[in-house]
């Protein structure tokens, strides 16, 4: 189902942008993900936060093709960390 779907993400890509005076460059890539069907299919959630957006991905492999494919069509910092959620 679609909700067993969502609950089972193992990557998030957390966008956000830091400037004050528009969301011209989150539009850029709104539309840059809109456009991309293959990128779309691999996204399983999205949330909208204050200052950007966060997205799920059921594997960090997919979720870095997602990143290397935004930083094609914008300028911006990628920052990559790691948590452990369970040591079983």
């Amino acid at each position: 189902t679609k909700e067993a779907r969502q609950s089972t993400w193992s990557a998030i890509v957390q966008l956000r942008q830091k400037r004050d005076d528009s969301r011209k460059g989150l539009l850029i890539l709104e539309l840059a993900i809109a456009r991309n069907a293959l990128m779309r299919k691999h996204i399983l959630s999205v949330q909208t936060k204050k200052a950007g957006f966060d997205f799920y991905f059921p594997t960090p492999d997919k979720a870095r093709h997602f990143t290397q494919y935004l930083s094609k069509v914008a300028p911006m910092r990628i920052k990559t960390t790691q948590s452990l959620v369970s040591e079983e």
